[in-house]
């Protein structure tokens, strides 16, 4: 069987549980004082708001229970 890889799946996979990682760490002014980024978070919720959603929900929390949170 053949599987093709396009690239765009694993950034719409990863991208909501690196942006979690990083709002635990205090690292988003990467992400939202650059339009492009901005821009880039919105297309990639965009293309599957549910899974990005939970994923970034469940990765919050997992951080909270971890005590990366104050």
């Amino acid at each position: 069987m053949y599987y093709e890889n396009l690239g765009f799946q694993n950034t719409v996979i990863n991208l909501p549980l690196i942006l979690a990682a990083d709002v635990a760490f205090g690292k988003v002014h990467a992400w939202f004082d650059d339009p492009a980024r901005l821009h880039a978070l919105e297309q990639c919720r965009n293309f599957d708001p549910d899974w990005f959603d939970e994923a970034y929900n469940y990765t919050i929390a997992r951080c909270y229970s971890d005590g990366l949170f104050d």
